[in-house]
């Protein structure tokens, strides 16, 4: 989509956005799955035993929340139906490439 981008930079500019929002979102949501599964069978840090579980903790709604605005981010998106898309992007193509 990058190299579509200059083609018609309001809209796929938008687009090609939304696309690298939706995959920060994704990555930071195995990043954040990763740490939870290393820390789990790790032992404490400190005497208390509250370092880790204080990570866990903080890492245990983040998911929650970076998939449902991934979810939201897809459903955006995505909604086009990839024909229409082509077509879309089909069309944008020959309006740039004659003009």
């Amino acid at each position: 989509m990058q190299r579509l981008e200059p083609v018609w930079p309001a809209v796929l500019g938008a687009y090609v956005d939304q696309l690298h929002e939706l995959t920060d979102h994704l990555g930071h949501n195995q990043d954040l799955e990763v740490l939870r599964t290393t820390l789990r069978p790790e032992p404490d840090l400190s005497e208390s035993g509250r370092d880790r579980q204080d990570v866990l903790g903080q890492v245990k709604e983040q998911p929650t929340v970076l998939r449902a605005e991934a979810q939201e981010l897809g459903r955006t998106v995505f909604s086009n139906r990839p024909r229409a898309l082509r077509s879309r992007l089909a069309a944008l193509w020959s309006a740039w490439h004659t003009g």
